[in-house]
């Protein structure tokens, strides 16, 4: 018999096959493609190379080839090489086999073009609906284009006129307001992703007090570049209440999607609620994931409540699956290294040891509470009207 590459890099995949043998056991079956000896050793005499049999895409399968007179079927395939072309030698090849076998029925007579047209068919149709959709979706773009400048140009019909009459360019005109359509794009793709990040405040770094902050200014810098967050690393500010982590790290967060990068906060407990809902359907993972699609990920006030078993397990996964991937800023009344008091020893161990492994450490003891110091001096509230 003769076997493909495929089955000889199976079985010899080191050695000639040439004159090794194979035992064939196959259950009994009215298939007319299975071979006549089930049960029989047979010597491999040559290897020919691998084919696709169906399709271009299909992957390389073992493959046996057996004399016809071993193996008789009731199906048989001609494959006839022509000089011209083969569609004219249809009766011809139709009259040899007559002269051979009056009965026998020749069916399914096609060119090896019409064979291969069949075999991407199915791909050229995607293909051609992709293209369709494709143009679609231009035509559909441009539309949209067209529709926005035309507005542009309504509301602004006066000022451009005046601008004309002074003496501006057609084309720069059109450059300013193809300029500020862009900047009105940028300005909502900016919106809607400071809207999905869930920052709870507006505490930007324009509110920031930097001189008032246990932060060095060098630290604080350095931090802005947000470099740490290209780089895959981590933030950690650890310290008592009102010592300003939370703004910082929000004036962070409204810093990087300035910057075009995407923000989420997250809270243990929002955590804990994400882990509960999707355990019911296994798709904890899949959850996880579509949260480090964020760049930078902001979880917030860590050992402030105690951490039930659900928001440990939570908090585990997400700095797993974050890990030298995405960024994490995470502020905590204490050092990551005594999470162990909130959450059970083996898991807290694993968490921090991802966690801190690229990670710059900010601790703020020693500062007095903004707020308490605020409400001390009376600038917590508006004055009453006496």
């Amino acid at each position: 018999m003769l076997l493909n590459e495929a089955l000889a890099k199976l079985y010899w995949p080191h050695e000639n096959p040439i004159g090794q043998q194979i035992r064939i056991h196959l259950p009994p079956t009215r298939s007319p493609w299975q071979p006549v000896a089930r049960d029989s050793w047979l010597t491999v005499v040559g290897v020919v190379q691998d084919v696709r049999e169906w399709e271009w895409g299909e992957e390389k399968v073992a493959q046996i080839y057996l004399p016809y007179a071993q193996n008789p079927s009731r199906i048989m395939r001609l494959v006839v090489r022509t000089e011209g072309d083969p569609a004219a030698f249809t009766s011809t090849v139709r009259h040899a086999i007559e002269g051979v076998d009056p009965n026998q029925p020749v069916t399914e007579i096609r060119t090896m073009d019409e064979f291969l047209a069949a075999a991407v068919s199915q791909r050229r149709l995607s293909m051609l609906l992709l293209g369709s959709f494709a143009a679609i979706a231009t035509l559909l773009a441009a539309v949209g284009i067209y529709g926005v400048m035309a507005y542009a140009v309504t509301q602004r019909s006066h000022e451009i006129g005046i601008r004309m009459a002074l003496g501006a360019e057609p084309a720069d005109v059109l450059r300013v307001l193809l300029g500020e359509e862009a900047t009105g794009r940028d300005q909502a793709t900016i919106q809607s992703r400071r809207k999905a990040s869930g920052l709870p405040t507006e505490k930007t770094l324009d509110a920031w007090e930097d001189h008032r902050s246990p932060i060095p200014k060098q630290t604080q810098q350095a931090l802005r570049t947000l470099e740490w967050v290209s780089r895959a690393e981590n933030l950690c500010v650890c310290g008592p209440s009102g010592t300003g982590k939370s703004h910082w790290v929000e004036a962070l967060g409204h810093h990087a999607i300035d910057q075009g990068k995407t923000v989420l906060w997250l809270t243990l407990e929002s955590l804990a609620g994400l882990l509960r809902r999707h355990r019911a359907d296994d798709s904890t993972a899949k959850a996880i994931g579509k949260l480090t699609r964020a760049e930078l990920i902001i979880i917030d006030d860590v050992g402030l409540l105690p951490v039930f078993p659900d928001a440990a397990e939570a908090l585990f996964r997400l700095v797993d699956a974050a890990y030298e991937k995405r960024s994490i800023a995470l502020t905590s009344n204490i050092h990551p290294a005594g999470f162990d008091e909130l959450m059970p020893k083996t898991l807290a161990a694993a968490t921090v040891d991802r966690l801190l492994h690229h990670a710059h450490v900010l601790i703020t003891d020693g500062a007095e509470s903004y707020r308490l110091a605020q409400a001390t001096a009376g600038e917590g509230v508006e004055p009453l009207d006496s």
